[in-house]
């Protein structure tokens, strides 16, 4: 046999045997990508939603530090892009007597936005240990999602501040802001302060705001003195000391869990900021009351 007719029989022969197994690998890669070929387009979806399906969390938004009793809402926001959502709350603490909810709740959302009001327990210097146990699913792919927190739960401290109206003119819309140590913790709006009237308004926080053993500073803001004419912006502010008894008395000491301070703010037109000092006093002088502005 001629020799070049040969080399090209054996070419011949090897390229079919080594197409026999190609052909057969690639019908069962064809096979393969046509069972899994749903998995492939969700693969597709997820790299616009989240990477793998262990992806699934959430942000919590819990408090840090609440005081006994405060009512306080935690917010849950889950992976978008899931459908069917669920959460469910449970909460624990050594002493829970007036803690809400005691027993797990239950919710469920389309968009995996959840809100959970919560009730502190009615005993400070504790903590309240929470878990969130979330669910979802994507494409029929269940998945779930579990975080913990815990909130601090302090004594409360009442603050109280009276609006009084000097002038003859009613005011409107009057703003009133607490600022404690130089942050803002509430701010209130009194629709109408009616001539020579005047408008208690109170905050209560806790007390880990408040620097123990120190001077802490309380001023009440008027940000918006009135929407009548001839308004002013005014503000009152003292000094007060919180804690065990130093070597000197403050007109206003202050201790103990509950906190009643009271501050007086003036309105009137030809008024302008003002400031209460603190005063030294002996143990034995009776502590004065706080004047009018």
């Amino acid at each position: 046999m001629n020799k070049k007719l040969l080399i090209i029989i054996l070419i011949a022969f090897t390229l079919i045997v080594t197409a026999v197994p190609s052909t057969f690998l690639s019908q069962n890669s064809t096979i393969s990508h046509q069972n899994n070929g749903s998995y492939q387009r969700i693969s597709a979806k997820q790299d616009k939603i989240y990477t793998s399906t262990n992806g699934f969390s959430a942000v919590l938004s819990p408090i840090s530090a609440v005081y006994e009793g405060q009512h306080f809402t935690m917010f849950v926001n889950a992976t978008s892009g899931y459908s069917n959502y669920t959460a469910t709350l449970y909460l624990g603490a050594n002493y829970d007597k007036g803690m809400s909810p005691l027993n797990s709740t239950h919710e469920s959302s389309k968009s995996g936005y959840f809100e959970f009001n919560i009730t502190a327990p009615e005993a400070d210097n504790q903590t309240i240990y929470g878990s969130i146990y979330l669910t979802a699913s994507f494409y029929g792919t269940p998945v779930n999602y579990t975080s913990e927190f815990h909130v601090n739960v302090y004594a409360p401290v009442r603050l109280y501040a009276e609006v009084y109206n000097s002038n003859y003119i009613p005011y409107y819309n009057v703003t009133i802001s607490f600022v404690i140590n130089g942050a803002t913790f509430k701010t209130d709006t009194i629709s109408k302060l009616t001539p020579y009237s005047k408008e208690k308004l109170n905050i209560t926080v806790s007390s880990n705001v408040l620097d123990y053993g120190k001077v802490n500073t309380l001023e009440v803001k008027v940000l918006n003195a009135a929407s009548y004419k001839n308004g002013v912006s005014v503000s009152y502010s003292s000094k007060f000391f919180y804690g065990s008894p130093p070597n000197y008395s403050w007109i206003y000491y202050i201790s103990g869990i509950v906190i009643i301070f009271m501050v007086f703010l003036v309105l009137s037109s030809g008024r302008g900021r003002g400031t209460k000092q603190p005063k030294w006093k002996n143990r034995k002088d009776k502590p004065k009351k706080i004047a009018k502005k």
